[in-house]
């Protein structure tokens, strides 16, 4: 679908944003899934809509990195590892911080938030095309990049 909407002209915000909306609405039919299961009641509805909208959104921001990835990287493999990376990971699971003792949780908190930042810090870097095997620039992302020696 990149390569179809680049081959349009589509820009890099459609690209990047629009196109993961797609993959986020593709997997809505879960919440469909529940409220059929839970008996199609005003409850089971209530909670076909939180796991819709949950998985509309976890689904879209991966779908966003996904993107971004392939459209720095013009490289497959690498959002694909990380969509299996993802799916075998899961979530974090957060319900169970609350049963540590004070200390801990600061730890894993902190843990959290240098995570995110690190990973926010490093994302431009360590998608750099010529990291990848282009040395000017990914086919797709029309920034040209600096060779490294």
């Amino acid at each position: 679908m990149v390569a179809t909407l680049s081959c349009s002209g589509a820009s890099l915000n459609a690209m990047v944003f629009g196109l993961p909306l797609v993959f986020g609405i593709a997997h809505v039919h879960h919440g469909y899934a529940t409220y059929v299961q839970k008996g199609r009641t005003q409850q089971a509805l209530i909670e076909a809509v939180i796991i819709a909208l949950v998985q509309l959104t976890y689904t879209s921001l991966f779908g966003w990195f996904a993107t971004f990835l392939f459209l720095r990287t013009s490289n497959l493999l690498a959002p694909c590892l990380t969509h299996s990376f993802c799916n075998m990971m899961g979530l974090p699971d957060v319900s169970n911080i609350g049963h540590y003792n004070a200390s801990w949780k600061k730890w894993i908190y902190a843990a959290f938030i240098v995570g995110l930042i690190l990973f926010v810090m490093l994302m431009v870097p360590m998608t750099q095309p010529a990291l990848y095997g282009d040395a000017k620039s990914s086919i797709y992302w029309p920034i040209t990049v600096t060779a490294q020696p």
